[in-house]
């Protein structure tokens, strides 16, 4: 029997369930992220992982894992995943671009940036933070019980990192990152927490893990992911 799982869901979803279990695979997979020191998953004692969670008039989260540490230390990860359609293509830049000038795009709701600070703005409410260009007044996570089960896990976190999986390569999202004038907007706009994660990289860990049903996905979706 097979099972395929269609564009940047399916992967989610094909790699979440296969790494999921394994607690040595997830780290592994969480430190393919260029995140800080201060976030060592060699000393989490428990994971959670989200997949395709409503936040309501925050987004949807294609995919969140909570790390849990001693003394209730939580780190909580935020995912979004866009892919290079077999029709176009995908660059960090341009994207970047589109969600600066919001107001000339039709697509911004879609946008990778506009999503992670919807859910930097969830983060902020519930912390009580107001930030500039942050907070945009009236969202609401609505009634929802298993929305709201989701939310106060958030709200327990100690500390919130927002990463963008994207078709973009590693090459591409150094030199857009190296970028001061970028670096600085992003800080401006989206918060310090922001971290890329490219497709490729997923792709060489499943080939070095040898995570053969997720090497399958991506030999389904070819040309429809990076």
């Amino acid at each position: 029997m097979k099972i395929y799982g269609y564009s940047e869901r399916g992967m989610i979803n094909s790699l979440m369930y296969r790494i999921g279990e394994d607690e040595e695979l997830l780290k592994a997979f969480i430190k393919l992220i260029s995140l800080p020191k201060s976030i060592d998953v060699e000393d989490a004692n428990n994971f959670e992982i989200i997949i395709e969670q409503s936040l309501s008039q925050f987004g949807d989260a294609d995919l969140i894992i909570i790390a849990n540490y001693a003394n209730n230390d939580k780190k909580v990860l935020f995912f979004e995943a866009k892919v290079k359609t077999s029709q176009g293509n995908w660059i960090i830049g341009n994207q970047f671009a589109k969600f600066t000038d919001k107001g000339k795009y039709n697509g911004y709701a879609s946008n990778l940036f506009y999503q992670l600070r919807l859910k930097k703005i969830l983060v902020n409410k519930l912390k009580g933070v107001e930030e500039p260009n942050m907070i945009e007044e009236g969202k609401s996570v609505g009634k929802n019980k298993i929305v709201n089960k989701t939310v106060e896990k958030i709200g327990e976190g100690t500390s919130h990192y927002y990463i963008g999986i994207i078709p973009t390569m590693d090459d591409e999202i150094k030199a857009f990152l190296d970028n001061s004038k970028n670096k600085k907007s992003l800080e401006e706009k989206c918060g310090k927490k922001l971290y890329f994660l490219s497709w490729k990289a997923i792709e060489d860990f499943c080939k070095n893990k040898k995570l053969q049903k997720v090497l399958e996905m991506f030999k389904y979706n070819e040309g429809q992911i990076y």
